[in-house]
């Protein structure tokens, strides 16, 4: 800022000061200002205001800062206030009023917002300038410039209380001047039900409703030509990847104009059965239409391998099918339609990525899975034999080989009751369980997200809800009609239904063994069940002993040795009388695995 000359300090009259026409503060609490006259009446005007002198008059001064003692001061009766007079330029005084409001609390943040773009648009000052003036980053003050662009029903909004400036700027950047207003109606009546939404409620709302995933686009991002009205995404002001400092809390890459970005994808669509049409490759209206018309053997490219026969590789399972074939070896689709989401979507004959699959060398064919098995079968009995006859020759090994058998029933049992568990949880919520559900899988959704474990449903689970999840539009309106407990059913599904099996390997003398971190992990899933389970009032004793009994009893006869017969002794014909001896207390039965249960017995000890 320049230096300025000749300041001067003096009582000045009332009657000689005029206020300036572009101060940023256009609002005054009278209450306020009232409260300030009394103290004024009391104590006088303890700070100078600042002046500066008028071109062309030689007793005219006009008010640079203080705007609010001087109103007091009036209000007060006062007929002169102490003040400064400096020579200031236009663009000075722009600079020194911005400033001193900044200082000031209860300046309202559009007319802040006014008053930099003012200085930025009349006195030539750059964004730079002004955030080292009032010592803030590019960040905030590109926020608070963009508060400029709100509608007026926002403006008004954010003026009256109603918004705060954080819930006002997310509302500030939809760029489209409709789908502003509808969004700032949305957020200050709640959709229609009374206050308005919380900023993280807004947040989420606007997301959901006015931001697009750019990445999601089925259109190509650099086809200037798919719409010329709209050109090219990768200049586009819209999306937020192209302009960070205009929207600092979105890290994704964004559009927020989803008129265009519908109008785009329209536009790629009908190309898309253009082109289809061309290729004799039909257009049907909804995937029910082809089922029908098809007899059900219909596939489309994202459904998971796991859907098809024969898979060699069990690491295949749950990869997308086209993933796994690639463009090139994907069979030529016998139709397209437009799915949930709006996009175009290709069908496919099952039967021909069957055959692909087979081809491509990722899935045996029916001959070859027979000759698989019969290899199997063969090596089975080989096997078979030669423990056989291990077994006849060793009592261990067939004791070895029986409590294999039983482990693998224990570890059976041990799944069957972890599902069952599940589902009698699923049951039994209601209102007044909803909140622990939630709370326990959110402690254990946070060791799933540490350990970067994405959330998914068993295959069960997937093909129980008819929806595809690869859908968003699908899952929202799946969502949008549930009520609040088939909600926490589908999450208690989402991050709980892919129980971690028990194999027979895993169980050591009936109890599982967590010998590293990803066993105590699935433990850890375990607990979660039983905690929900005592949440939901089930009887895990009872459930328990259903399941695991039976094999666990087997287990202690098993490792209970036979008992010998002793063998019988004659008699002597002179036995000379023994003492009477204490009987001797019996020994101590052998441990029973059932006692040895990993979870507490007891609701308070889980």
């Amino acid at each position: 800022m320049n230096q300025v000359t000749q300041a001067q300090f003096g009582m000045i009259p009332l009657q000689f000061i005029e206020t300036d026409p572009n101060q940023p503060r256009r609002t005054f609490d009278e209450n306020a200002l009232q409260e300030l006259a009394d103290s004024i009446k009391v104590s006088g005007v303890i700070q100078p205001i600042l002046l500066r002198t008028i071109e062309d008059s030689d007793t005219r001064l006009q008010l640079v800062a203080g705007e609010r003692r001087y109103r007091a001061s009036q209000l007060a009766g006062l007929t002169e206030i102490p003040g400064i007079v400096r020579q200031l330029t236009d663009a000075e005084v722009a600079i020194i009023q911005l400033v001193e409001n900044h200082q000031r609390a209860g300046v309202p943040p559009l007319e802040e917002a006014e008053a930099m773009d003012r200085a930025m648009r009349d006195h030539g000052l750059k964004i730079d300038d002004i955030c080292a003036e009032l010592g803030v980053k590019r960040r905030w003050a590109y926020s608070r410039l963009q508060l400029l662009d709100l509608c007026t029903e926002a403006r008004i909004g954010l003026n009256d209380g109603r918004l705060a400036p954080s819930t006002a700027l997310l509302i500030a950047r939809i760029p489209v001047a409709s789908l502003q207003e509808r969004a700032a109606t949305e957020v200050l009546t709640n959709n229609g039900t009374g206050s308005p939404m919380s900023y993280r409620q807004a947040k989420t709302w606007i997301e959901q409703r006015y931001t697009l995933d750019i990445n999601r686009a089925v259109f190509s991002l650099v086809d200037a030509k798919l719409c010329k009205a709209a050109g090219s995404c990768a200049e586009c002001p819209k999306r937020t990847a192209n302009d960070p400092d205009k929207f600092p809390d979105i890290s994704a890459d964004v559009c927020t104009d989803p008129d265009c970005f519908e109008m785009k994808t329209e536009a790629h669509n009908a190309a898309e059965i253009a082109k289809a049409a061309k290729k004799k490759i039909r257009f049907y209206e909804s995937w029910e239409q082809c089922k029908t018309e098809r007899n059900g053997d219909l596939s489309t490219d994202f459904v998971l391998a796991r859907t098809f026969d024969r898979l060699i590789n069990a690491d295949h399972q749950n990869m997308p099918v086209d993933d796994l074939l690639g463009t090139d070896r994907m069979p030529k689709p016998i139709g397209i339609f437009k799915n949930l989401s709006g996009h175009i979507t290709n069908i496919y004959s099952k039967s021909d990525i069957q055959y692909a699959l087979e081809k491509a060398g990722l899935a045996r064919t029916e001959a070859e899975e027979e000759e698989f098995d019969k290899q199997e079968e063969q090596q089975r009995t080989e096997l078979a034999k030669e423990k056989n006859a291990t077994e006849q020759e060793d009592p261990a090994a067939v004791l070895r080989k029986r409590l294999v058998e039983i482990n693998w029933k224990i570890a059976k049992a041990y799944n069957a009751f972890h599902e069952e568990l599940l589902e009698e949880i699923k049951d039994l919520v209601d209102q007044q369980t909803l909140l622990p559900i939630y709370r326990t899988l959110a402690v254990f959704s946070a060791g799933q997200a540490a350990r970067s474990e994405q959330l998914s449903f068993s295959q069960k689970v997937d093909e129980s809800y008819n929806v595809d999840f690869m859908e968003a539009a699908a899952v929202e309106e799946l969502v949008e009609h549930a009520s609040d407990e088939d909600v926490c059913r589908l999450h208690l599904d989402a991050v709980l239904s892919n129980i971690p099996s028990v194999y027979g390997g895993a169980i050591d003398g009936g109890l599982i063994k967590f010998e590293d971190e990803w066993e105590e992990w699935n433990y850890q899933h375990y607990q979660t069940l039983i905690k929900l389970g005592n949440i939901c009032g089930i009887d895990i004793d009872l459930l328990r002993d259903k399941h695991l009994a039976e094999p666990l009893q087997e287990l202690a006869e098993a490792m209970t040795p036979a008992k010998e017969e002793p063998a019988e002794t004659p008699k002597p014909e002179a036995l000379k009388k023994q003492p009477n001896r204490a009987k001797k207390a019996p020994s101590a039965p052998d441990a029973d695995p059932a006692a040895a249960w990993p979870f507490p017995k007891s609701k308070e000890g889980s």
